[in-house]
């Protein structure tokens, strides 16, 4: 593994139940929490964290929801027209991510 996260987009990368780790991961779930919403074990989450890590290129949690924020704000940004101005932490707020559960 890099230092760094290799730049590809994360759904591109992994499977579907793997992405939705990463969005509860970036939510603040914990490994317990997440595997109780998606309905398997702890260690079941772990086994997917670490499979996680060598696809995408991250040390940790906090650079995967680092990760997976930053792809968010692109993809938002991706969405506005050169004349318009950058959205405000309201326009944000009102934002539905990219990707969903």
């Amino acid at each position: 593994m890099s230092s760094q996260c290799q730049p590809s987009t994360l759904p591109n990368l992994l499977t579907e139940r793997e992405f939705q780790v990463v969005i509860l991961v970036s939510l603040g779930y914990k490994n317990c929490e997440i595997g109780r919403h998606l309905g398997t074990t702890e260690h079941v989450i772990k086994n997917y964290l670490r499979s996680i890590f060598d696809k995408v290129g991250c040390w940790n949690r906090v650079e995967l929801a680092l990760r997976y924020v930053h792809e968010e704000i692109e993809q938002l940004n991706s969405n506005r027209s050169e004349t318009e101005s950058l959205p405000t932490p309201a326009d944000i707020a009102q934002h539905q991510p990219a990707y969903t559960l």
